[in-house]
């Protein structure tokens, strides 16, 4: 007997708490040091403008959903009992980070919007098939229950501050942040009971159908205040109060509303970078530490339940009755009877949200072949999400210059829940104030799906299961490294001239000084 799912309001959020392979690791790039806060911020300056990063998970392959055109019978097809279909998004408004000295301060503010819907795949069966059989017979002896059905939705905020240290000649960086995670908004739907049973009267070879429900709502900061929420004819996007600001294009409201928050907390977190020698870095992070779960009642809780009888379709008709008549009126009975016994009112009953923030642990081991480029290995553990996972990547970045880096990476997943990704990033400085990143962690299902459009198609490929993308645009000001390196290599190249060639340069430089003394 299928096991009923107990759905705790905990989406996966992001934040300082985020995990972009994509960014992890890429020099000079804002996101790098959102996550290892003792990460080697390269610059002296920056100023990250706008930056997002979009997960799209199924639990289930897109080859096996897509298995054929009749979309229900691939639902009844899968092994699984549900199938739940998520998105994530983070969008980092602003960053800015600044060294004095020794020291970098950072501060950042970042919001997350989460959903999921889960689908009980009894439920498509039993709309692709009815109360039929293994065999497809009518079976009116029918149970079935689709008490996995669930949607939620979540939206949170926070603030975060981050402060790192560079001692022993810069072989050692310790950093340290503080998260404000504010919960604005959120909604739940449950399923406490949802099943179809149907029972045959042996005496007249009719059935009985039973009907019987149990839906719960939990919802906060989604609904206006003003909404009436009694019954389901009034639930009506015209309700909310994201799309209602977005409607009256009220962008200062919109904004005020994404940015605060009925319950938060406070999370911190570290990391260090250790240099034992030029060529090796090894690195520590995690983040969400000291969390607390953030429990509280919501301020609209609806129950919608009941239970219906249905008895068999009959038909009865008196002296008189013409057939059209009679078969009308049997008909409105029935209709009737089935209306009557299902209620669309929803009933004030106390709910709870939880939200519990993640906690993110990076560990990593670089080798650098060159000054900044190097090949290396990747530890990642999340807990305490929505989709908690554990990888051991090895990865690369090429340093091409200030102005190009490539970034890219195998991650082989330390469960049987996930599937190995394919990481791949790259990083360009337009411009002084402009620089520009974008990656994947779905190389091959952005490959496919890039081949399609090129052919004016849309597709994915088989084993998709999921699609990332991350990107976004900041400003990099460089340290003076850059320039003490700068300085080397022309010293270098001073060294590297003939006799003859040094006397010119000499001689240039004599007449130099003798020009500006004429002046």
């Amino acid at each position: 007997m299928k096991k009923t799912l107990t759905l705790f309001f905990a989406l996966v959020t992001v934040f300082g708490n985020a995990q972009d392979f994509s960014t992890f690791g890429l020099a000079a790039n804002p996101g790098n040091l959102a996550q290892n806060a003792g990460a080697d911020p390269m610059t002296k300056f920056h100023l990250q403008y706008f930056g997002v990063q979009n997960n799209l998970n199924m639990s289930e392959t897109a080859g096996n959903l897509l298995a054929s055109s009749d979309i229900l019978q691939n639902f009844h097809n899968l092994s699984s009992d549900i199938f739940s279909l998520g998105n994530e998004t983070q969008i980092d408004a602003l960053q800015v980070g600044i060294k004095i000295g020794a020291n970098f301060l950072f501060v950042g503010n970042s919001t997350n919007i989460g959903m999921e819907f889960t689908l009980d795949n009894d439920l498509a069966s039993f709309v692709k098939n009815g109360m039929a059989d293994a065999n497809g017979d009518l079976d009116l002896n029918y149970s079935g229950n689709f008490n996995a059905l669930a949607m939620r939705f979540q939206l949170t905020n926070a603030t975060y501050f981050g402060f790192q240290r560079s001692i022993i000649e810069d072989k050692l960086r310790f950093g340290v942040t503080y998260h404000r995670n504010s919960y604005v908004a959120g909604a739940n739907l449950s399923t406490n009971a949802f099943s179809i049973t149907s029972s045959e009267n042996t005496a007249t070879g009719m059935n009985t159908l039973s009907l019987d429900y149990d839906f719960a709502l939990a919802a906060t900061g989604v609904f206006s205040d003003d909404t009436p929420l009694d019954s389901l004819n009034q639930l009506s996007i015209d309700g909310i109060t994201p799309y209602t600001l977005l409607k009256e294009r009220n962008i200062s409201g919109l904004v005020n509303y994404a940015t605060s928050g009925i319950e938060s907390n406070g999370t911190i977190g570290f990391g260090l970078t250790f240099s034992p020698i030029q060529q090796l870095d090894l690195q520590l992070s995690i983040s969400g530490l000291a969390a607390s779960d953030m429990n509280f009642a919501s301020t609209v809780g609806k129950r919608l339940s009941g239970n219906a009888n249905i008895d068999g379709f009959s038909y009865n008709s008196a002296a008189g009755d013409t057939l059209g008549s009679a078969v009308s009126a049997s008909i409105d009975d029935y209709t009737e009877t089935i209306q009557n016994g299902i209620s669309t009112a929803l009933v004030d009953a106390s709910q709870a949200l939880t939200y519990r923030t993640p906690q993110v642990t990076n560990v990593a081991l670089n080798y650098k072949f060159t000054k900044y480029s190097y090949v290396g290995v990747h530890y990642v553990d999340r807990k305490n999400s929505w989709n908690d996972y554990t990888y051991m990547g090895f990865n690369t970045m090429l340093w091409l210059g200030r102005n190009v880096q490539l970034k890219g990476g195998y991650y082989m997943a330390m469960d049987e829940f996930h599937n190995d990704r394919v990481n791949a990033a790259v990083q360009l400085r337009l411009t002084p104030v402009v620089q520009f990143y974008i990656g994947t962690t779905t190389v091959g299902d952005m490959a496919t799906i890039s081949k399609e459009l090129i052919n004016g198609r849309m597709g994915v490929g088989a084993s998709t299961s999921s699609i990332n993308i991350s990107t976004g645009v900041s400003m990099a000001l460089f340290d003076n490294r850059f320039k003490k390196d700068d300085k080397v290599k022309k010293g270098e190249a001073v060294q590297s001239l003939s006799p003859a060639d040094k006397e010119k340069v000499e001689a240039a430089h004599k007449n130099s000084e003798t020009t500006k003394g004429n002046k």
